[in-house]
């Protein structure tokens, strides 16, 4: 019969449309996971795992385009160059990677500490006012204080406080920051 014939057909045509259907959406799925990657790659420093340079002013970004009222604490280490002449980079990483950990613990939720480059950090603390950024700043002073490093060798650190108020533009604020710093 005609008829059990084309559904002995269509039974197989089904079968290879649907495999063809799941195929698409798994390699669609995994450019999708690929691209995800790659975007997270580049907004994140691969030696802390902290945002870098580029997240941290499209976050600022962010913040000024709505209005949120915010602290920023720019922080550059003081020491660092002595740990990398003495211990060698290998050791200056590994403080480096400690000191990413000291900024996310001492970091509030929905806070953003960022590795801007070298041994210069920043930290986006949202609805915070200077006094709060003191506190903050306050917390990294006493875990960079536990550091162990040896040979009697010191990570410390400047801090520059600027907040949403101190400019037009993510730019200014940033700059403020920065020179407050000094």
């Amino acid at each position: 019969s005609i008829t059990a014939l084309d559904n002995a057909h269509q039974v197989p045509l089904f079968g290879a449309l649907l495999a063809g259907a799941a195929g698409f959406f798994l390699v669609y799925a995994d450019g999708y996971r690929a691209a995800e990657r790659a975007r997270i790659l580049a907004l994140t420093d691969p030696l802390t795992g902290l945002p870098n340079r580029r997240a941290f002013e499209e976050r600022l970004k962010v913040a000024f385009e709505r209005r949120d009222h915010f602290a920023l604490v720019y922080v550059d280490l003081d020491g660092f160059k002595q740990v990398n002449d003495v211990l060698g980079h290998d050791a200056g990483d590994d403080a480096l990677q400690q000191v990413a950990g000291i900024l996310r613990q001492s970091a509030r939720r929905g806070d953003m500490a960022a590795r801007l480059g070298g041994d210069e950090f920043c930290l986006l603390l949202a609805g915070a006012d200077p006094s709060s950024a003191r506190v903050v700043a306050s917390r990294v002073v006493g875990g960079l204080g536990a550091l162990g490093l040896p040979r009697g060798l010191r990570l410390g650190a400047s801090f520059g406080v600027a907040t949403d108020a101190e400019g037009r533009a993510p730019a200014q604020v940033l700059s403020a920051a920065d020179a407050a710093m000094y």
